[in-house]
């Protein structure tokens, strides 16, 4: 009679040992797969809920009214509504200098064919821009 191994054969052997690897490649993979969806990237931009979002549009629109209509009741106006924004928002404090540069930093207004400068309608408009959101959202993660 045979004596009693544990061993196996070699080949038996070798497949187990690549079926264990596969299995905690897989199982690694997995998990970080797993954590990238729930914790999201390590270099994303620190995300803010949509509210702060729209605030900082807001105040970025005012900004805009401010520099494009000086010394005006619009102006002041505006100047008082940016300050609501900023109490009703949480974003940091050196996130808003940064949203009223980039107010500020509107293009020059268009004018319609009769000479009427389009001053108001220039500031919606630069704050509905993509490039502009995209701003807007870097300077909320200051």
């Amino acid at each position: 009679m045979a004596p009693i191994t544990t061993r196996q054969p070699p080949v038996v052997a070798h497949r187990n040992r690549h079926q264990i690897a596969c299995w905690a490649a897989g199982r690694f993979f997995c998990t970080a797969t797993l954590l990238c969806l729930l914790v999201g990237p390590v270099t994303a931009a620190p995300k803010f809920p949509e509210k702060e979002f729209i605030l900082a549009k807001h105040y970025v629109l005012a900004a805009c009214v401010v520099a494009r209509y000086p010394g005006t009741p619009l102006a002041k106006e505006a100047d008082a509504w940016a300050g609501v924004l900023v109490e009703e928002g949480s974003l940091g404090a050196a996130a808003y200098p940064a949203l009223s540069k980039l107010g500020h930093s509107a293009p020059a207004p268009a004018a319609t064919q009769f000479g009427v400068v389009l001053r108001l309608a220039s500031c919606a408009e630069f704050v509905a821009r993509d490039d502009v959101a995209a701003k807007i959202r870097s300077a909320m993660g200051r």
